[in-house]
């Protein structure tokens, strides 16, 4: 298996992992052989590195084709200690393959309990990239206090406000006060994430894990027969204790989790080995390898937006179809308050990062100013600027990785626009119905309507059909 390691400013490097059984066939080293081949053709950037069982400490045949692999494609083996003990044998094993050209390259040997062999390792100090640590920022609710932000928030907006009608001054009138409200009361922190560890571990495994590699060092250092038989009885334990941990934390997700789909589905993906990582680190284009975070950034913005206009359709005049003419009608306070009250926290907030939890808490005295602008903007048939902007986040389907096509785009647009999208949907829906505008097949994006009813539908047709002949 290869992997490549693409680096800015610099070089791709292909890291190979192999394993060669101790009854392989005798034509392993051919195949190594030919697949190193394929790879040395394209770079010679190369690293490989596996468990080959060849013990590199002594003189033997299969010793003797691996200084011929590396004759052939100029490298050189690093490891020369000891990457497995046992009370029968000291064998080196555990190999790494580098290009002979490179120097200064600094390799050795950890031990660890987890296994009889030894993890090796190389330092290349020019594949040395400073990492950036992830750094989470969201608001903090640890001191929110709900009465002084809601009394606060009462005298944000006054007559200058009411008797404006530009929907962009409205908005930015809204937002500035908004925001800095809740900057006061909920403001952002910045938290360094961890990576997910392993929930299911226990004190209990973490004592019998020391436990474990202390006997594995101390078999190391003393080479005795009852050491190695406590350090395999021990390293037994330990991997039965994480399974049985393991399994019994999942069993216990599962069955707090009946009755909740979104909870069931979010415990399957964590154990599914295949991702859908959002993460990418170079696009294929006309120009070349893009690699830059704004060069993504555009190139899926652009593809996106391609996309969308290619599924765009025309429509007939609504007029001459019913007769009648469609108008807006007012929204009122009652609707937009129960909206804010029915937002629900868990939500992402967008560009404008107003947290849904902010919204509807500060219901009592954002419902009438909300109300304002979506009027106006209904009036005046635009809407502010900044909620055509949405937060887009690419998610891979399938296929290769740096291709745009294979990503599918994720809209998160500002909660408040939302609400008008609800506003304006409740109309042109019941719009629709009266004037039975939408087809008795569809089912889709309809109230009491499922795939359920549409293949009732399709069943009812298929039977009639059979039994007119």
């Amino acid at each position: 298996m290869w992997v490549e390691i693409r680096i800015p400013n610099s070089r791709s490097w292909l890291i190979g992992i192999v394993y060669r059984a101790p009854s392989s066939h005798v034509d392993f080293f051919s195949k190594l052989e030919s697949n190193v081949e394929n790879v040395y053709s394209e770079t010679h950037n190369i690293v490989l590195t596996g468990d080959l069982n060849c013990n590199v400490l002594t003189e033997n045949p299969l010793h003797q084709k691996l200084n011929l692999l590396c004759t052939m494609f100029n490298l050189k083996q690093l490891i020369d200690c000891p990457t497995r003990v046992t009370p029968n044998s000291t064998t080196c094993i555990d190999l790494v393959f580098v290009p002979a050209f490179k120097e200064n390259i600094q390799s050795g040997i950890i031990p660890v309990g987890v296994s009889d062999h030894s993890l090796v390792f190389i330092n290349m100090h020019k594949l040395k990239v400073q990492c950036k640590p992830k750094i989470s920022k969201f608001r903090s609710f640890k001191r929110f206090n709900v009465p002084d932000f809601v009394r606060e928030g009462e005298s944000l907006f006054g007559d200058d406000f009411y008797n404006a009608h530009d929907v962009n001054y409205l908005w930015k009138h809204f937002n500035d006060a908004f925001i800095k409200l809740c900057d006061k009361y909920a403001p952002f922190v910045s938290v360094r994430k961890r990576a997910n560890g392993a929930p299911w571990l226990t004190d209990e495994f973490l004592d019998l894990s020391r436990q474990r590699d202390f006997l594995k060092r101390k078999f190391d250092e003393i080479k005795s027969d009852s050491i190695w038989s406590d350090y395999k009885r021990a390293r037994n334990k330990v991997n039965n204790l994480g399974k049985r941990l393991k399994k019994d934390y999942y069993i216990d997700l599962f069955e707090n989790s009946i009755g909740d789909t979104n909870r069931t589905w979010k415990t399957l993906k964590s154990l599914s080995s295949q991702t859908k990582s959002a993460n990418c680190t170079g696009l294929r284009s006309e120009s070349g390898l893009l690699t830059g975070d704004i060069d993504i950034a555009n190139a899926f913005n652009e593809y996106f937006v391609q996309d969308n206009n290619a599924i765009a359709v025309e429509r007939d005049n609504i007029d001459t179809v019913t007769g009648s003419t469609f108008q807006f009608k007012t929204i009122t306070d009652d609707f937009v308050d129960k909206e804010l009250c029915n937002l629900s926290v868990r939500m992402s907030s967008g560009l404008d990062n107003i947290h849904p939890r902010l919204l509807k808490e500060a219901a009592p005295f954002i419902t009438k100013p909300l109300t304002h602008i979506f009027n106006a903007t209904i009036t005046s048939g635009s809407i502010p600027m900044d909620w055509k902007r949405a937060k887009v986040t690419p998610i891979y389907k399938s296929g290769e990785k740096d291709q745009t096509s294979n990503y599918r785009p994720i809209s998160v647009l500002c909660h408040i626009m939302k609400i008008l999208e609800k506003a304006v949907h409740a109309q042109l829906y019941h719009y629709f119905t009266t004037n039975d505008l939408l087809s008795q097949c569809q089912s889709g994006f309809r109230p009491l309507h499922s795939t359920t009813t549409a293949l009732i539908d399709i069943n009812d047709y298929l039977l009639s059909n059979i039994d007119n002949g």
